[in-house]
């Protein structure tokens, strides 16, 4: 019977040495492969749920699967006295009550963070003031659609729209309310815009450069009615990060996944020459332009290895130079030592996390 371990201490098994044992060299056999170091289950569900972004991939771009941070901001074109048309994915709840306009001379200023935020005009689908009302339009099935005023010949031409409140039974937003930036002097007269959905979750691991980490998908995960039915395509990077495990690089390195035949699972191998640290380790699920994309980030530690060479965790240290050779080093008739070194890790779910 195969029992799944609960997701809030998955531990990994830890070991010795396994078998020391004489066999004829014609009966050679190797050594088994051994367990992973860390296993990594990829189902947020029984907590409070993903982690839910909706991101402006047409101002964004394909999402950089390798990437964590911040992201370069292209406009998109519109027009004055034109229409914007904004359709909401699914995992919304479709209560979106209103609609802002806000006005900048410059891309720069359409961009920056919020505490350096500066519109030079913004309209408002609540405002009292007539002047600076701005149409707003539910037209069902989470699309909404939003009137551009008239170019006033003084504020723009950049404009950042934004529609909330937003909410979602599914899981945890990171952000109230959807925004995109437009270049209103692009002459477009209608445009629709359709975000990506980006569901992320957080989990944690302690492993030694050299290690396997395995990555499970299982049949009743919360991400299958997302449509993930398997690990492919998936994409794995390692981040490296500070002690607050924040990204200390824009970009990781590209890691290889081994896939089961099912494809609900994948081994993959921290780089043996990876520095003792602290890193994330990235599992995307879904390509950089698919409308549901899943990110599954692990805060890891990795260590150095316990096991260099012929020191053994028992005690036993192959002796130094050449007065005498070790009974375990294999000579004539022939010998084997098989050794499984385990490396323990829990991993534990983020209760509660930001974007």
């Amino acid at each position: 019977m195969s029992i799944r371990p609960a997701r809030r201490a998955l531990a990994v098994r830890a070991g010795g040495v396994l078998l020391a044992s004489l066999i004829p060299l014609a009966a050679w056999v190797p050594a088994a492969q051994a367990a992973p170091a860390a296993t990594i289950v990829l189902d947020p569900g029984d907590d409070s749920g993903p982690g839910i972004g909706v991101r402006p991939i047409e101002n964004l771009g394909p999402l950089d699967v390798t990437a964590f941070g911040s992201e370069p901001v292209t406009p998109v074109d519109a027009g004055w006295s034109g229409s914007v048309t904004v359709e909401l994915p699914a995992v919304i709840d479709g209560a979106v009550t209103q609609a802002q306009l806000f006005l900048y001379p410059t891309l720069d200023a359409a961009t920056a963070p919020l505490e350096d935020d500066t519109p030079t005009r913004v309209y408002d689908s609540e405002s009292t003031v007539p002047a600076d009302q701005l149409t707003f339009t539910d037209l069902g099935s989470n699309r909404f659609q939003v009137d551009i005023p008239a170019d006033d010949t003084v504020n723009g031409p950049y404009g950042r729209l934004l529609l909330k409140p937003l909410s979602s039974t599914i899981g945890v937003l990171g952000s109230g309310s959807q925004s995109y930036v437009f270049d209103l002097a692009a002459g477009v007269s209608a445009v629709t815009v359709t975000p990506q959905t980006v569901l992320s979750d957080y989990q944690d691991a302690t492993v030694d450069a050299g290690d396997t980490v395995e990555v499970v998908l299982p049949a009743d995960s919360l991400y299958s009615t997302f449509g993930f039915t398997s690990l492919t395509p998936s994409a794995f990077a390692l981040l490296p990060a500070d002690g607050s495990l924040i990204p200390t690089a824009p970009s990781g390195t590209a890691l290889t996944g081994s896939y089961s035949g099912d494809g609900r699972s994948a081994s993959l191998v921290i780089p043996a020459g990876t520095a003792a640290g602290k890193y994330l380790l990235a599992i995307t699920l879904g390509n950089g332009t698919d409308p549901v994309v899943s990110r599954t980030f692990v805060r890891t530690t990795v260590t150095t290895p316990s096991n260099d060479g012929l020191t053994s965790n028992t005690g036993w240290t192959e002796p130094a130079g050449d007065e005498g050779a070790s009974p375990l080093v294999p000579i004539g008739a022939g010998m084997v030592l098989v050794a499984g070194i385990g490396a323990a890790a829990v991993l534990r779910r983020r209760t509660s996390h930001q974007e």
